[in-house]
């Protein structure tokens, strides 16, 4: 990257205290991440501040933030890691949950449910039927039943 386009990144940062945040002061994209065109391809401001201050982009790596500030761009607080560890930040700051059972968004079955097919399976009723019964594929049936899905439910 140019000596012209580096100033204009930094321009475009809102650099205070060694320790501080550093929050992009342009576009943002849905999620909070500051992004930068550089003639050719637009990349996340931190990723950008990241290649900066390490000398290269780290290909199949993601840009993790210590501080959990999307927009931040301050190297201090910004890693190189894998996309498991970057989940993992997440999860511990607290901005994702781990949904299971009927919490999670695309589920298609109650407790109830799972109560029900295993009793049913129980009492000699098929996997296809449940799942006819049930309206889900006979797979989802037999993962209940095996208790490999819904393992939470007694």
């Amino acid at each position: 990257m140019d000596e012209k386009l580096i100033a204009r990144f930094w321009s475009r940062v809102d650099q205070g205290a060694a320790d501080d945040c550093w929050p992009w002061r342009k576009k943002l994209n849905p999620k909070g991440y500051g992004l930068f065109w550089d003639g050719n391809t637009t990349t996340t401001a931190p990723r950008i501040a990241l290649i900066l201050s390490t000398g290269g982009d780290r290909q199949g790596l993601q840009t993790r933030h210590t501080c959990h500030r999307p927009a931040c761009c301050n190297p201090k607080h910004l890693i190189w890691g894998d996309g498991a560890q970057n989940v993992q930040d997440s999860v511990q700051a607290g901005r994702r949950k781990h949904l299971i059972g009927e919490t999670h968004n695309r589920a298609l079955l109650t407790e109830v449910d799972v109560r029900l097919i295993r009793s049913r399976h129980a009492e000699g009723q098929s996997l296809r039927v449940l799942a006819r019964c049930f309206s889900v594929a006979r797979c989802t049936i037999c993962a209940i039943v095996k208790r490999r899905n819904w393992k939470h439910v007694a």
